[in-house]
């Protein structure tokens, strides 16, 4: 029937395994199987009642009724017996050699005499449907006339198993000269070969990636290129140098058994057959017999032919082992990209192995279908893998958009160079056996037939392992996922990043605010509310930097934006610290400055001066500062104000600021009072001092009456006192006139100071101008007599130069003094007598100088 021996896709069932179930199938099911007998009965059965049906399994024999004879039990052989089948229960095929178990899709045939003891039984199997077409295809043989007698019928089961063993011989001969591995010399170092090169290369990878580590793009070169320095590249060259020991090994094996016999084997041996020795060396050799003779000849000359086809065979042996060799490197190229495809791979945006990643304030990956605060206020939600493994940091990009150091290009590059261009780099290192100097002799065949044979075109040459490994589809489907996985993984950083967009407004501020520019502006003219929202605009950023989303995970990427803080935060710092100190240094010199004055202030409304000459100046002195005060007040609000700008946004002053700034508030607060008190107290000095001014007015005006009352009496009114002693208490009338007017302008003074209505002090006025009129006589009559000396005095003839015009200054100062009354002074009429004798003289000589002339 021709059972296939363990064949596949066939279910292999134990006899123990099968009773079981039959047993289980019995105990489950109720159904009558009484009249189940054959095995036609048996596929009836199945057919009616399905999978459903109780029992599943049943133990058959072969029929004593089959057409091929009695004694089928005893004829377990007879291949024709096992078509015609009858059930049996379970036990009493327990130790029968030969027996069928036939279930709802297959026929199981057990057979103990195949195996070495009865506990090694062998099973077949064959489906139903295949096992009733033999049958069917038995039966319409059997109609046949030349089958249907029972001689035929062995003659022809032992012709088809005599067939094909021939066949298989044949076949197997045929086999074991073309294929090497059935070959012994060349077998042996195949497998050597294989488990060299499986041993060695199926676990090497040209590039690794450590699972929870983050690369660096220096990092990750420097890692690679060690990893395949220290562990890949020595590997390799061993797997190479053992299998150049297995390929010497065979060759040297087949060139040293092809040299033997080509030297021992004489070239009439290769047709001598037969069965006479006529080169035996002893009687012992002589004394075989011819047909051992015979054979010996003909097996010396067999061997002596393969082992000329084995030595000639030599170089497709190591083309083989070269294209194994090949072969292998091409599959490490590919499983190199395919292994780091699949580490990256969960961490490929989308994926189910990927999850949400928050970009942590502070730290660094966090599961959670997190959102994350952009600058602008917009929560943001992001996909990633919990294991990222390329460090990428983000920057500010010169255009106003985000960009990431390394870049896109650079990760790319670095990763293809890396894991892509350098498996194609270890796969093409490695020679070729037959290049290699040990073999270069059997490099016979043709570049072109060598080229066609590994795939490739003659005019082009043979085809390496690089050129070979970028062909396989492995390996091109790897490299492409690759840079695809790299691509979506910056196009999701890209995304994310976004929220960093807002972080450009630091970086301009940081290029466009020139301090020193906006310090001199400051200094001129303070501008609080600028400065102010300055600051303020400074602590948002500030706060914005402190809560900016430090890390997180993108894909293959892992996105750091401590590079971008750190780079912001000074910016940031260093102008709230500019900012803060110089508005702490202006506060500061305006603090100091209006302290100080207000020190002064106080200390001068502290003042009590109780004499009218320090009053008066301090008196002054308060109305200034009382009409100053508003502005010093405000002053110092704007100095505190800048204080509290400072402490709003930087939280602390400095201890000698705050100091000073605390002395300005008090001094702010109790100079108004201390003014107050001052003003009252000013108040009352200002009455006092204005009742003695009045007081030292009234004696003055008494003065001035006796005064004028002095001139009026004695000396000064008589016309014939001595001229130089009235001269002399005119003089001292003058003086103490002088001092009398003198003391009336600083009384009117001080009345004015005072805010008093000013005095007239006409007594004093009169007084002084009885004291003038007084000198003014005396001193004309001193002059009118002096000239009326000298005119007198002169000899006759003597010209007096200037006498007339003394003479005429004399009238006119006469005519001046006369007054309005009508009695002239007794002093006037002194001086007039001295004028007219001074005018008689003069007049008297210059008629003589006309009569002498």
């Amino acid at each position: 029937m021709g059972w296939p021996a363990e064949a596949e896709g066939y279910l292999v069932v134990t006899p123990a395994a099968a009773a079981a179930a039959v047993c289980r199938g019995a105990a489950d099911g109720s159904t009558d199987v009484s009249w189940v007998k054959t095995d036609e009965d048996v596929f009836k059965y199945f057919q009616r009642y399905g999978p459903n049906a109780h029992t599943q399994y049943f133990f058959l024999l072969p029929s004593a009724d089959s057409p091929v004879g009695p004694g089928s039990e005893a004829q377990p052989s007879t291949a024709a017996s096992e078509l015609f089948l009858r059930v049996v229960p379970p036990e009493h095929v327990a130790n029968l050699p030969l027996y069928f178990i036939v279930s709802p899709r297959q026929v199981v045939r057990v057979d103990a005499q195949r195996g070495a003891a009865a506990s090694a039984r062998q099973t077949e199997t064959i489906p139903v449907e295949r096992w009733r077409a033999h049958k069917r295809a038995f039966i319409s043989l059997r109609s046949l006339t030349c089958f249907q007698s029972w001689k035929e019928a062995k003659a022809f089961a032992h012709w088809r198993k005599t067939a094909r063993g021939c066949v298989l011989l044949r076949r197997q001969r045929a086999l074991a000269g073309a294929l090497m591995p059935a070959c012994d010399s060349f077998g042996a170092a195949l497998l050597g070969a294989q488990a060299a090169l499986e041993g060695r290369l199926r676990g090497l990878r040209a590039a690794a990636v450590q699972p929870g580590r983050r690369y660096t793009a220096e990092e990750w070169r420097e890692q690679q290129a060690a990893y395949r320095m220290r562990r890949v590249q020595p590997e390799l060259d061993e797997a190479v140098a053992e299998l150049v020991r297995v390929a010497e090994a065979a060759v040297q094996e087949v060139e040293t058994k092809a040299a033997e016999l080509m030297r021992t084997v004489r070239t009439s041996e290769l047709t001598d057959s037969t069965g006479v020795d006529l080169h035996a060396a002893t009687s012992k050799a002589r004394a075989r017999s011819m047909q051992q003779i015979r054979r010996d000849k003909i097996q010396r000359a067999a061997e002596y032919h393969r082992s000329l086809a084995r030595h000639c065979q030599l170089p497709r042996f190591l083309r083989m082992l070269s294209f194994r060799l090949r072969a292998g490197l091409v599959d490490m190229a590919a499983s190199s990209v395919a292994a780091v495809m699949d580490a990256l791979r969960p961490a490929a945006p989308g994926q189910a192995g990927s999850k949400a990643v928050d970009l942590s304030r502070g730290s660094s990956d966090t599961e959670a279908p997190a959102t994350t605060r952009s600058s602008g206020g917009v929560a943001m939600s992001h996909q990633g893998s919990a294991d990222p493994q390329f460090f990428c940091s983000v920057v500010l990009a010169e255009d106003g958009g985000i960009g990431f150091s390394p870049s896109r290009a650079e990760w790319t590059a670095a990763v293809k160079a890396e894991v892509i261009t350098a498996s194609l780099h270890l796969a093409g290192a490695i020679p070729g056996l037959l290049s290699l100097p040990a073999f270069e002799r059997y490099d016979t065949l043709p570049a072109d037939e060598e080229c066609l044979q590994q795939g490739g075109s003659g005019a082009q040459g043979p085809l390496g392992a690089a050129s070979l490994a970028q062909q396989h589809p492995v390996f091109a489907a790897a490299a492409a996922e690759l840079q695809s996985l790299l691509a979506d993984s910056f196009a999701t950083a890209r995304t994310l990043a976004q929220q960093y967009q807002g972080y450009h407004e630091i970086r301009r501020f940081g290029a466009d605010f020139i301090f020193e520019e906006w310090a001199a502006k400051q200094r001129d003219a303070l501008d609080l509310p600028a400065t102010d929202a300055l600051l303020r605009r400074l602590r948002s950023w500030q706060q914005e930097l402190d809560l900016m989303p430090l890390s997180g995970a993108a894909g293959l990427l892992h996105i750091d934006a401590v590079g971008l803080k750190e780079q912001l935060a000074p910016i940031v710092s260093a102008a709230q610290d500019a900012v803060a100190g110089l508005l702490v240094q202006l506060a500061g010199e305006r603090c100091r400055e209006v302290l100080s004055k207000l020190a002064t202030w106080r200390e001068v409304a502290a003042a009590r001066p109780p004499v009218l000459g320090a009053f008066l100046p301090w008196r002054s002195q308060l109305g200034l500062i009382e009409s100053g005060l508003a502005e010093r007040l405000a002053a110092g609000e704007t100095a505190d104000a800048a204080f509290e700008v400072v402490v709003k946004h930087a939280h602390k002053l400095p201890t000698a600021e705050a100091v000073k700034r605390d002395d300005l508030r008090e001094a702010c607060a109790a100079l108004p009072a201390e003014l107050a008190d001052a003003a009252a107290w000013a108040g009352r000095q200002h009455d006092m001092h204005a009742a003695a001014v009045e007081q030292q007015a009234a004696a003055l005006a008494e003065e001035a009456v006796l005064l004028g009352s002095e001139v009026q009496l004695g000396q000064f009114v008589d016309p014939g006192a001595p001229l130089g002693e009235v001269l002399a208490g005119v003089a001292l009338l003058g003086t103490r006139r002088e001092q009398m007017m003198a003391q009336a302008a600083e009384l009117g003074a001080v009345q004015a100071a005072l805010h008093q209505p000013a005095a007239t002090f006409l007594e004093v006025q009169a007084a002084a101008a009885a004291v003038q009129y007084c000198t003014a006589l005396w001193r004309l009559a001193s002059d009118a007599e002096a000239l009326q000396a000298r005119v007198a005095g002169a000899a006759g003839g003597e010209c007096l130069e200037g006498a007339g015009a003394a003479l005429i200054d004399l009238q006119g100062r006469l005519a001046g003094l006369r007054g309005i009354d009508d009695a002239p002074h007794a002093v006037w009429v002194r001086a007039a007598t001295a004028v007219d004798a001074c005018r008689t003289a003069l007049d008297a000589q210059e008629s003589a100088n006309l009569s002498n002339g």
